[in-house]
């Protein structure tokens, strides 16, 4: 009987005759496997049916988590824990599992990894993040089995990005599963309705790229614009700490709603502090490291991030999991320093301080919010030495905190740490080594 079963599913992943019309017509060069930087994601890019546009990243699986992104989600999950927030995570989906019925026999050909296979690495990397402790709900079968909605596109034919309509039932998806959390219904419930402010047109990212190598211009898609409100006004008596944060891509972008869905769907307001184009982690190590978070810390913390998108960031763990834990102050850290910037590489601190390796961190708090690119050099006491490099968002609002775990690979004493600006920086920078969590 699962055989079966199994084998009617594969049956509705075999790609349909690729439809005549609107089919697009690309030049050579977008078809490289080395595009552009601004366009690196969109390698080996073809044209599909119906005006569909498919890149190299539509066909791959979602890679999984190694051993080490487990160990340090699970860290995270923790750290957030111990300071009462639940962690969520939204993992959207790879855009060719709603779209396979546009490509061509020829984009199929092609492909690096069948539709089935794509499939079940979504499966597999939501269960391995989900085995860190965070509550991670599927959003794919949503998407999947939605076919009233199918017509409408859940996501745009010529951008990587989902429409509104599919960001919509996403979100009513994970509020569902967020309804179970004792977090989320602790906190009060209010009405809210999603309605259509405006027709929009999306050019899209795809379509950005053939104009560009190609010269070809394409249409733009249009899309219903919506805009959530909160029904009844609000009142003396809601409560003004931030219940539920959304820390997120592109994906959750004013532009798609998510958040707002996600606020009618849990009758919960959703604050968004996501980020356009940050990648996976600027938006949380930014909301992470501010005032609001360490002041205000959330009952339930949501961060969206496409399943295509890797883990591996050794900078990025160090980053994000003490900036989750325990507020530093000068009572509770092992060494302070305060320096002055001035555009050139500084010595912060020369401490010659025992450590707990991989668990202590760096804690720095600067005056210049300018400061978005820079690399720190730590010096140890036996002579070796480790620089790596940060870097903000110029799209979000820098507030000047930074973390930055100490290596776990270094057990002498740390000696010294150096600041080595990209760029002119300028003003008092504080230093504090602090003491962390395992």
């Amino acid at each position: 009987m699962k055989r079966l079963v199994a084998l009617a599913f594969l049956l509705t992943l075999l790609p349909l005759a690729a439809k005549a019309d609107e089919r697009i017509t690309l030049c050579p060069a977008v078809q490289s496997i080395n595009p552009p930087e601004e366009f690196k994601n969109l390698k080996m890019m073809r044209a599909g049916a119906d005006g569909w546009l498919f890149a190299l990243r539509d066909l791959r699986r979602a890679p999984a988590l190694d051993e080490t992104s487990r160990t340090q989600l699970a860290r995270l999950v923790q750290h957030l824990l111990a300071n009462n927030t639940k962690l969520v995570v939204a993992l959207v989906p790879n855009r060719i599992l709603t779209s396979y019925t546009y490509l061509t026999p020829e984009i199929t050909a092609e492909m690096p990894h069948k539709l089935e296979d794509i499939r079940s690495s979504y499966f597999a990397k939501l269960a391995s993040i989900a085995a860190t402790g965070a509550l991670v709900p599927d959003l794919l079968s949503p998407l999947e089995n939605d076919r009233s909605a199918q017509n409408v596109g859940l996501f745009f034919k010529r951008d990587h990005h989902w429409t509104p309509t599919g960001s919509r039932i996403a979100a009513s998806a994970l509020a569902q599963d967020m309804l179970a959390l004792p977090e989320v219904t602790d906190i009060s419930a209010h009405t809210f309705a999603s309605s259509i402010a405006a027709t929009r047109q999306n050019t899209g990212s795809y379509a950005e790229y053939a104009q560009k190598i190609c010269g070809t211009t394409l249409a733009a898609e249009p899309y219903d614009y919506y805009r959530t409100t909160r029904a009844e006004p609000a009142s003396l008596l809601d409560e003004t700490t931030p219940g539920i944060v959304l820390a997120g891509t592109s994906f959750s972008s004013d532009r798609f709603n998510f958040s707002g869905f996600l606020s009618e769907g849990l009758s919960r307001e959703v604050q968004n502090v996501s980020v356009d184009g940050g990648g996976i982690d600027n938006s949380l190590a930014t909301y992470l490291a501010s005032s609001a978070f360490t002041q205000q810390r959330p009952r339930v913390l949501v961060w969206e991030v496409p399943a295509l998108y890797l883990f591996d960031k050794p900078a990025m763990w160090r980053q994000l999991v003490p900036a989750a834990g325990p507020v530093c102050s000068d009572v509770t850290a092992l060494a302070t320093a305060t320096s002055t910037l001035a555009g050139e590489t500084k010595l912060l601190g020369d401490f010659d301080l025992k450590v707990n390796p991989g668990v202590d961190f760096l804690y720095l708090e600067s005056s210049d919010a300018g400061l978005i690119k820079f690399s720190l050099r730590f010096m140890y006491i036996d002579g070796k030495s480790e620089t790596v490099a940060l870097e903000r968002s110029t799209r979000a609002e820098n507030n000047g905190h930074y973390f930055m775990e100490l290596s776990r690979t270094h057990s002498t004493n740390l000696r010294s740490v150096t600041l080595i600006p990209e760029g002119m920086s300028h003003g008092t920078i504080m230093a504090r080594i602090c003491p962390g969590m395992p």
